[in-house]
């Protein structure tokens, strides 16, 4: 009679497996993930800087449909230095 004891090398390879299956998955998503958030940047920085300015955010959050009260709110709650804006 079998015991688990004895397919503990079986299973330990198939956790094994498992594990770099979903490692292997999380970076493809992670990379997937990122791809996007580029793609999002590149389109915000209209002047290519490699910095997003208030113009380029407000004019993006504004083509989002963003109201000018909405606007405020937002850069208010992120705004570290308390920039008035």
């Amino acid at each position: 009679m079998e015991t688990w004891i004895s397919n503990a090398p079986l299973i330990a390879a198939g956790v094994g497996v498992f594990i770099a299956l979903v490692q292997l998955l999380f970076n493809w998503w992670q990379k997937k993930k990122m791809a996007k958030l580029l793609k999002e940047f590149k389109t915000l920085d209209k002047d290519s800087s490699g910095a997003i300015s208030y113009s380029e955010l407000r004019a993006g959050l504004e083509k989002r449909g963003f109201q000018d009260d909405e606007i405020r709110t937002m850069l208010a709650a992120l705004d570290e230095n308390q920039y008035v804006f």
